[in-house]
C-alpha cells in the first residue's frame, strides 16, 4: 500500500462511519485551527441545527503584481436525503450572496446577516458574501456511500484497541514518529474525521 491509497482507504472508513446516520458533522480536533469568518450550521427536517466547525483555507488571487495568498473558509459535512443550511457571516454585514456554481441554480434566503438554503443532493459549493470570492466559504460534502467496509469490525476493534489489527487516529494533529508510519499486513488504519492532520507518509508492509 502506498501513500495515496492509504488516505483513500481512511477516508473510505471516514465514510463508513457514520453511514446509518442521516446528518453527521465532525468536531475539530485538538490542535486544528479553526475561523470565524462564518457559523455554520445543519439540520434534517425539524430536528436540531447541529453546528458545523470552519477551518482556513489558502487560496491565490493573481493580480498585475503576481500571486498573492488570501484566507478563505472550508467546512463539511454528511447527509442522506434533504438538508437545511444555515450559515452566519460574522465579518461583515450581508448586503448580496450567491452561490455557486450558478447552474445548480440555489437561491438562499437572506435575513440580516444569515444565510439559509437547502440541499438535496451532494454539493461542493462556494458562498459569496457581498461578492468577495477570496473570503468565500467552501462547503464539501465528502461521503463515499459506495465503499463497502467491515464497520463492526472497526467498532469492535476500537473498543479493545489492544491487541486489535487496527491503528487509529482521533481527530486532531498527529505527528509521527520518524515521520513514517509502517503498517504491517492485515492491519486497517482508521483516521477518524477529515481534517484529522497526519502531516508524514503512511506506508504498507505486506508478509
Amino acid at each position: 500500500m502506498n501513500y495515496p491509497k492509504a488516505i483513500l482507504l481512511s477516508l473510505a472508513l471516514l465514510a463508513m462511519h457514520s453511514l446509518n446516520a442521516e446528518v453527521v458533522t465532525y468536531p475539530a480536533g485538538v490542535g486544528v485551527k479553526t475561523l470565524n469568518d462564518f457559523s455554520v450550521e445543519v439540520r434534517q427536517g425539524s430536528g436540531p441545527w447541529l453546528p458545523v466547525d470552519v477551518y482556513p483555507v489558502k487560496v491565490d488571487r493573481v493580480d498585475e503584481k503576481g500571486h498573492n495568498v488570501e484566507v478563505a473558509s472550508i467546512a463539511y459535512f454528511d447527509f442522506d436525503g434533504m438538508v437545511d443550511v444555515r450559515v452566519i457571516s460574522n465579518k461583515e454585514r450581508v448586503n448580496s450572496v450567491r452561490v455557486r456554481p450558478l447552474s445548480y441554480k440555489i437561491t438562499p434566503d437572506c435575513v440580516g446577516d444569515t444565510v439559509t438554503f437547502s440541499l438535496s443532493r451532494p454539493r461542493n459549493l462556494s458562498v459569496e458574501v457581498n461578492g468577495d470570492i477570496f473570503h468565500n466559504l467552501h462547503l464539501l460534502r465528502i461521503r463515499l456511500i459506495n465503499f463497502v467496509l467491515p464497520i463492526k469490525k472497526i467498532q469492535r476493534a476500537l473498543k479493545k484497541k489492544k491487541g486489535s489489527n487496527l491503528i487509529y487516529f482521533g481527530p486532531g494533529v498527529h505527528n509521527l514518529p520518524n515521520d513514517t508510519l509502517f503498517v504491517p499486513s492485515g492491519t486497517t488504519v482508521y483516521i477518524d474525521g477529515f481534517f484529522s492532520c497526519l502531516w508524514q507518509y503512511i506506508h504498507g508492509r505486506s508478509t
